[in-house]
C-alpha cells in the first residue's frame, strides 16, 4: 500500500526539482540542464554559450519551467538573452513564452523574435501552428543574414493590466540602435503555460537551405513588480530616507 505513495511522491519531487525559481539566470558556463530541447536540430554548451545548429528547414526550440510565471499567477515577467552569429542563415530568432509544455512544437505559446527582415514580430501559436497573422510588426532593425548579423541583445517583457490582457514589449539592441516593439493581448487570448525559453527556425520555404547556427550567451528570466507595487515600494523607501534625514 506504502510503495504507489512512495513513487507519487518522488514523481512529485522530481517536477518540483525540475523547474526553476526566480530570479533565475544562467550563463551557460557548464550546462543548461534546465531546458529541455526539442524540435530539429542540436543545442550544445560551450565557451559560455548555448548553442544551437539547425541543419534543415525546420523550428528548434529550447525551454525551462519556470515556477511563479504563467498558469493562474498572472505574474509579469521578463526574459533576455545576447544572440550572436556564427554562420549560415535563418528565418528567424527569439523567444516561446507561456508555452503549455515543453514541446513546443505541439504547444499553445506566443512566439516573441526577431524576424528574417529585420522586423520584431509577435505571433501565437496554438498545438504547435501559428493562429491567424503576425501580431504587427516593428521597422526593420537588421536583415537577419545570420553570419553578418554580428551579437543582438535581446528581450521580451510581460505585463499583466487590470483586464488581464497582456501587453509584450520587445527590445532588440545591435551597438547603439535599440528598437522596440509592444503589442497586447486580450485576456481571453493569453497563453497560461509555465514554459519559457528559446524558439528559431531556418529557411522557412528554402529549396537550398544552409545549415545555420546561433549562440545565446546567458540568460536571465524575472518577475517584473506589478506598477502599484513598485510606486508603493518607491514611497516607502522615500519615506524612509526622510525619517533618517530627520
Amino acid at each position: 500500500m506504502k510503495l504507489p505513495l512512495v513513487i507519487a511522491l518522488l514523481a512529485s519531487c522530481h517536477a518540483t526539482y525540475a523547474a526553476v525559481n526566480l530570479p533565475y539566470a544562467n550563463d551557460f558556463g557548464s550546462s543548461a540542464s534546465d531546458f529541455t530541447a526539442g524540435g530539429t536540430g542540436t543545442w550544445s554548451v560551450g565557451s559560455g554559450r548555448y548553442t544551437n545548429n539547425i541543419p534543415t528547414d525546420a523550428p528548434s526550440y529550447s525551454v525551462a519551467q519556470v515556477t511563479g510565471l504563467g498558469g493562474t499567477t498572472k505574474q509579469s515577467f521578463s526574459i533576455s538573452t545576447v544572440i550572436t552569429a556564427a554562420s549560415g542563415s535563418s528565418t528567424s530568432v527569439g523567444f516561446a513564452v507561456l508555452s503549455s509544455s515543453s514541446n513546443v512544437n505541439t504547444s499553445t505559446f506566443i512566439l516573441a523574435d526577431l524576424f528574417n527582415n529585420g522586423t520584431l514580430r509577435f505571433r501565437p501559436f496554438s498545438a504547435g501552428t501559428p493562429t491567424g497573422t503576425d501580431i504587427s510588426l516593428a521597422s526593420p532593425v537588421r536583415f537577419l543574414e545570420i553570419s553578418t548579423l554580428g551579437a543582438v541583445s535581446l528581450s521580451v517583457t510581460g505585463i499583466y493590466n487590470g483586464d488581464d490582457s497582456l501587453t509584450l514589449t520587445l527590445s532588440a539592441t545591435q551597438g547603439s540602435t535599440t528598437t522596440n516593439h509592444s503589442t497586447t493581448f486580450a485576456s481571453g487570448s493569453v497563453p497560461t503555460g509555465e514554459f519559457f525559453g528559446f524558439r528559431n527556425r531556418n529557411n522557412t520555404g528554402s529549396t537550398n537551405v544552409t545549415p545555420y547556427s546561433v549562440s545565446f550567451d546567458s540568460v536571465a528570466i524575472n518577475a517584473v513588480p506589478e506598477p502599484s507595487v513598485a510606486l508603493f515600494a518607491i514611497g516607502f523607501i522615500g519615506l524612509a530616507g526622510l525619517r533618517r534625514r530627520r
